[in-house]
């Protein structure tokens, strides 16, 4: 195995494993900015507000794209 044949699978590696990640990426940065702006107008600074959503939405996300992840 020569090393252009490892620089373009390490490349390939990169993108697959962006592509994948970032459907969730994305969701957990738009649920953060909406709460954050939640937060600052309400004056509300509990951490348990931001964590909680943002997981739930990240595996509600996952679970509706692994049969598309999988493929």
């Amino acid at each position: 195995m020569d090393e252009s044949t490892l620089v373009a699978l390490g490349v390939q590696t990169f993108k697959i494993t962006l592509l994948l990640s970032l459907p969730m990426l994305l969701a957990g940065l738009i649920a953060g900015l909406v709460i954050s702006i939640f937060q600052a107008t309400t004056q509300i600074n509990e951490m348990t507000l931001s964590f909680v959503p943002k997981i739930i939405l990240v595996v509600v996300i996952l679970i509706f794209l692994m049969p598309w992840m999988t493929t």
